[in-house]
């Protein structure tokens, strides 16, 4: 039968492999009736609190624990949003005030942080240790304890509240900072994971025997896949700490450890550890699938992890928060991995991708760019808390029915095969001299430079500079004699400059207001 929540996946596993490992972090493990256990009991704390409908947010580290919280506001008929205790308090503060949430669920480590952080807003803070301990069915021993169950079933509001849930709820709210750096929340229904993470499991190859090892923060969508893949197949995920990726014995110590098999990582997260020489510590002997996304893949990376693990499959996956995940991926050959350009590839099942250009025409031949555009279950029901926006809209090329479709702001082309190569932000594309450039292009022939690790460029409009910032062992001067080869002179940037690391964002992209502080163009903008 086909499930319409998620819960129907976990409810399916505890029954069917109570026992097996669902989820570990460095402090433990959950089995599937653990894990299935701990949810229910944070769904019937919640229950009392009028939630249905609503958002609870969620502010801890990433656990067994909390997962099992996220598991919990589902069984409460709401949706959730984590909040990266990271985040500086306005920011945290005005994501709570957008979703509206009258609670926020908290682990014994951050209730004191969430109380400053949170302090006189009307929101509810749950320590979440309390909350599973004090709402856990418990029979009377001086009592018939058949009775006793027998109360506590009719008594327990989850059941009804089960009943009534429909697959057109919203399950989660993740928040991205969109074109204008205005974080946005993206609120994502119950339907749309549930058709996509069987078709994703399908098409990549992933089996119960799979470990995934989860890099992703929670409130990161790259997470869903880890943790639905595998609450899906029976399978174990493995939650990574983020500051792992700081000490690479400790990161490939965890992988090693836990027989890893599948890597669904932001490319940054490769990056990061080849760069950091992780790849000649403890081996993942298991490690067999590497899906990566958010960003291209330098081929330097590519060839440095396929020399080490020359027997893993990797896979480019794109896609935006907006429409669940993914929508496109790419299998790599072997002519793919020195590449200067790979595909990211054909849609999945049931996502239809398309490109339209600046007339809004369809463009099916190849080599010509147009926007990235997709239709299908797997879109978002929106932006929370707006009523129209400009990237969900009515399909422009049908007019015999309403299509909603997301627009993505990607630009891609077709290569002769079909496949589709991403091309850059609409939000990147510049005029200089004249000229429409794509400041993605230019990333992407630096990266193709030997010695650079990695390459990010912004445009000084005060100056009108074209400004290439490059990490890596290659000179400044050596890049840019390599690009005098690679792109044309009006392409050429005015300013190439080193630093030791490129700063990232949480979700493992190029932070470029950071790298705008970092080389100094704000002081002169």
């Amino acid at each position: 039968m086909q499930a319409l929540t998620v819960l129907d996946w976990l409810e399916a596993q505890e029954k069917r492999i109570p026992e097996k490992c669902a989820v570990i972090d460095p402090e433990g493990r959950m089995t599937y009736a653990a894990l299935a256990k701990y949810a229910r009991c944070v769904g019937r704390a919640l229950a009392k609190e009028d939630v249905a409908g609503g958002a609870v947010a969620i502010f801890a580290d990433k656990t067994c624990h909390t997962f099992a919280a996220m598991l919990g506001v589902l069984y409460a008929s709401a949706f959730y949003s984590v909040i990266d205790k990271g985040h500086p308090a306005p920011r945290a503060r005005a994501m709570v005030e957008t979703l509206r949430a009258k609670v926020i669920l908290c682990d014994s480590a951050s209730v004191e942080q969430a109380g400053e952080r949170f302090r006189d807003m009307s929101v509810r803070l749950i320590d979440l240790t309390r909350c599973m301990r004090d709402n856990e069915p418990q029979a009377d021993s001086r009592t018939d304890t058949a009775k006793d169950s027998r109360d506590e079933e009719q008594n327990d509001p989850l059941p009804a509240i089960r009943e009534a849930l429909t697959d057109s709820a919203p399950m989660y709210c993740n928040f991205t900072s969109g074109s204008t750096g205005t974080p946005k929340g993206v609120l994502i229904g119950h339907r749309s994971v549930t058709d996509f993470i069987p078709v994703f499991t399908e098409t990549m190859g992933l089996t119960e025997q799979d470990v995934f090892g989860n890099q992703a923060p929670l409130d990161f969508d790259v997470s869903v896949k880890d943790l639905y893949s595998a609450l899906y197949l029976g399978a174990t995920v493995a939650l990574i700490p983020q500051k792992y990726f700081m000490n690479p014995t400790a990161l490939t110590g965890f992988l090693a450890a836990h027989d890893v098999s599948i890597l669904i990582w932001a490319a940054s997260a490769l990056v990061v550890l080849s760069v950091m020489k992780g790849l000649s510590l403890a081996r993942m002997e298991r490690l067999r699938r590497i899906i990566y996304s958010g960003e291209a893949l330098p081929k330097t990376h590519r060839m440095h992890w396929h020399e080490v693990y020359p027997d893993v499959t990797f896979v480019n996956a794109y896609g935006p928060t907006e429409i669940t995940c993914n929508c496109t991926y790419h299998v790599l050959t072997e002519e793919d991995i020195p590449a200067d350009d790979v595909p990211v590839g054909i849609a999945f099942r049931n996502k239809k991708v398309f490109l339209l250009d600046d007339e809004d025409r369809l463009v099916t031949e190849s080599n010509r760019q147009g926007e990235i555009c997709v239709a299908g279950t797997c879109l978002a029901i929106g932006y929370l808390g707006e009523a129209g926006t400009e990237a969900f809209v009515r399909n422009p090329v049908n007019d015999l029915y309403e299509e909603r479709i997301y627009r993505t702001g990607d630009i891609g082309r077709y290569d002769d095969a079909h496949r589709l190569f991403f091309c850059g932000r609409r939000d990147f594309q510049i005029k200089h001299m004249g000229h429409r450039i794509e400041l993605f292009e230019i990333e992407r022939a630096a990266e193709s430079v030997e010695g650079v690790a990695r390459a990010c460029c912004l445009y000084d409009e005060a100056g009108t500079k074209i400004v290439l910032a490059e990490e890596g062992v290659a000179d400044t001067g050596r890049v840019r004699s390599a690009l005098k080869e690679k792109l044309p002179r009006y392409m050429l940037p005015g300013v190439i400059r080193y630093v030791e690391h490129i700063p990232l964002n949480k979700n493992g992209k190029a932070d470029r207001a950071a790298l705008r502080r970092l080389t100094g163009m704000d002081e002169h903008a």
